[in-house]
C-alpha cells in the first residue's frame, strides 16, 4: 500500500513538472523574439513597426486559435493535439533561428507557430485538472505561477 501511494506520488510530481515545464518552455521560446527585436530590425534592415508585425500575427493566430479551442476542448484528444502542435512550434523556431532571411518569412512563421502554442496553456491545464488530486492542485497552480515569470 505504502509503495503505490509513492509511486502515485511520483507520477503526480512528474505530470507537475512535465506541464508546467512545457509551459515555461513555451513563454521562454516566445520571448526570445520580442527580447531581440532590435537585433532584428538591424540584421533584417528593416523597421520597429515591421519587424513587430510578427508578434502581432502571432497573437493573432494564438488568440483565435484559443478561441477557437474553447468550443473544442471537450472533443479534443489532447495527447495526440500536443504531439502533433509541439513539434510544429519547435520545427518553426529552429527554421527561423536557421534559414529565415526576410522578415515576411518571419511573419508567417510567427502566424503558424501562434497556432501550434495556442493549446499549450489549455491542454496542460486540462490534463492537471483531470489527473491531479485536489491536494496537488495548489502546489501545480503555484508552479505554473513561477513559470511564467520563469519563462520571461
Amino acid at each position: 500500500m505504502e509503495d503505490r501511494l509513492i509511486e502515485k506520488d511520483k507520477f503526480y510530481k512528474f505530470l507537475i513538472f512535465t506541464c508546467v515545464g512545457l509551459y515555461m518552455a513555451m513563454m521562454a521560446l516566445k520571448n526570445v523574439y520580442v527580447a531581440e527585436i532590435a537585433t532584428i530590425i538591424r540584421v533584417f534592415d528593416t523597421t520597429k513597426s515591421e519587424a513587430s508585425m510578427m508578434n502581432t500575427y502571432y497573437f493573432i493566430t494564438y488568440g483565435l486559435t484559443q478561441f477557437l479551442l474553447g468550443f473544442l476542448m471537450h472533443k479534443l484528444n489532447v495527447k495526440r493535439y500536443l504531439l502533433i502542435t509541439i513539434p510544429i512550434s519547435v520545427f518553426t523556431y529552429v527554421f527561423l533561428a536557421l534559414f529565415v532571411r526576410e522578415i515576411a518569412q518571419m511573419w508567417w512563421l510567427f502566424l503558424l507557430n501562434g497556432f501550434a502554442q495556442a493549446g499549450v496553456v489549455a491542454c496542460t491545464k486540462l490534463t492537471l485538472g483531470k489527473y491531479l488530486p485536489n491536494e496537488y492542485t495548489a502546489k501545480a497552480n503555484a508552479l505554473y505561477s513561477l513559470a511564467h515569470g520563469g519563462g520571461f
